[in-house]
């Protein structure tokens, strides 16, 4: 089976999650992963002294976004859109 993952790539700001739903409704039997929502789970649950300016840079949220997306490509059988800047 031909796992398909559409990758939104652009700078902050520019719409990529807009454009990644607004592609959802067209695209049948698809799901939009946002790795940003981690982000902010994590940016709530971190003590202010300990706290980053940018979720991206906490390794773990690479680590789980890496490991979450991985998992839900193995189970899920749609296309899996991704809203997210791959660099700063």
């Amino acid at each position: 089976m031909i796992k398909i993952i559409i990758w939104i790539n652009g700078t902050f700001g520019s719409g990529k999650t807009t454009t990644a739903y607004e592609l959802q409704k067209r695209v049948s039997n698809s799901f939009v992963y946002d790795p940003e929502r981690f982000g902010y789970v994590l940016m709530a649950n971190v003590p202010k002294e300990m706290s980053k300016d940018d979720f991206q840079d906490y390794t773990i949220w690479r680590e789980a976004n890496y490991a979450l997306l991985k998992q839900v490509a193995e189970g899920y059988k749609g296309v899996i859109i991704v809203p997210m800047t791959l660099t700063n």
